[in-house]
């Protein structure tokens, strides 16, 4: 046999097995890291947005354990219109494309529902647009000195 067929013969036994494997991908539970609260957060956030013109918002995480909502949010506000910004320390994250500018509009902070009143302590200004069952989201103006729980 020749290499040429051997190859043409390989890539259509590779293209089969694809074909057979992809719905049994699709078919996969989602990852343990995704979170259901994000939905429910879009929709309110989306609620609390609905009046402002598309603008650059910032994406603060209260704490370092959701950015899982804080990555599902941030694809959300993209997908709207609402480029995502973020201060240095999520650089690595999301980008160095992300990088506040200091010309945002509006910050977006994540905060686990258990750490809600030590937010809103330290950060009086900022103002409820969503609640869920697990984490709490705040709109309130940008600042880089947003209150982070330590």
């Amino acid at each position: 046999m020749s290499e040429a067929v051997i190859a043409v013969a390989a890539s259509l036994l590779l293209v089969v097995l694809s074909a057979i494997r992809i719905p049994a991908l699709l078919s996969l539970p989602p990852p343990r890291y995704s979170t259901p609260d994000t939905r429910q957060a879009w929709t309110y956030t989306r609620s609390a947005l609905a009046g402002r013109p598309p603008q650059a918002v910032i994406l603060a995480l209260y704490t370092p354990d959701t950015w899982v909502l804080g990555a599902g949010i941030a694809l959300q506000l993209d997908k709207a219109g609402f480029p995502v910004h973020v201060h240095s320390d999520l650089v690595f994250m999301f980008g160095d494309q992300a990088r506040a500018t200091g010309r945002e509009g509006i910050e977006l902070v994540v905060v686990n529902a258990a750490d809600t009143a030590g937010f809103e302590a330290a950060n009086p200004a900022a103002r409820l647009v969503s609640q869920t069952q697990a984490h709490s989201l705040y709109v309130e103006p940008p600042s880089a000195s947003t209150a982070r729980a330590e």
